[in-house]
């Protein structure tokens, strides 16, 4: 009974252990991994409070070191099933924010802006995004802390440079609009202060 017991916690180590080596653990694998710790530390719990759990010496020494290791593990488990969550937290909200950029930007692309007016509302919409690139900047970060792999991390910064690239192509196209504006406007003033002689 000791043996199994003690072989059980063991093994629940060693696959806790293997998980938490990789860099990102899928929540379903932590979870049946969390559920083989506890369910090992309740079997080496049941057996240590039998009346005659005392009595087998060495191998109840064995069995309640066995279980102390593996309650380290698992805290370490419990730690890393938190973060995962954080993760996927962070990930769906960055998702959130760059799906409806991506189609703003692909909305500016399309109607090819001539229209002096019709940049500046674009301008004006892309600006309303600034809290939202913000907050990309900082799930950015929260997330390259979690796991600096995550596949949404090229992501970001692909959304926020091409957020950052419009923003200012269409300030420069509105600052010429408006260049070439007045200089029809100064050329039309000239035009009409000019004396007819005869």
């Amino acid at each position: 009974m000791y043996k199994n017991a003690t072989d059980d916690l063991k093994n629940a180590k060693t696959i806790a252990e293997t998980l938490l080596a990789e860099e990102t653990p899928s929540t379903l694998q932590l979870t049946k991994a969390a559920d083989l710790v506890h369910d090992a530390m309740q079997e080496a719990e049941n057996l240590a409070n039998q009346p005659d759990g005392q009595a087998a010496g060495p191998l109840f020494a064995l069995l309640d070191s066995e279980k102390q290791e593996l309650q380290a593990v698992a805290e370490k488990l419990e730690d890393k099933l938190v973060q995962t969550g954080q993760l996927q937290t962070f990930v769906a909200e960055a998702y959130a924010i760059i799906d409806p950029l991506k189609d703003h930007v692909q909305s500016i692309e399309q109607a090819a802006l001539f229209d002096l007016n019709e940049a500046r509302n674009q301008l004006e919409k892309l600006n309303k995004t600034l809290p939202n690139q913000q907050r990309l900047a900082e799930l950015s970060q929260l997330i390259r802390d979690l796991s600096s792999t995550e596949p949404v991390l090229p992501h970001i910064d692909r959304a926020r440079d091409t957020v950052a690239v419009f923003q200012d192509g269409l300030r420069r196209e509105i600052e010429d609009e408006e260049r070439e504006a007045q200089k029809q406007a100064d050329l039309e003033d000239t035009f009409n202060n000019l004396e007819v002689s005869e």
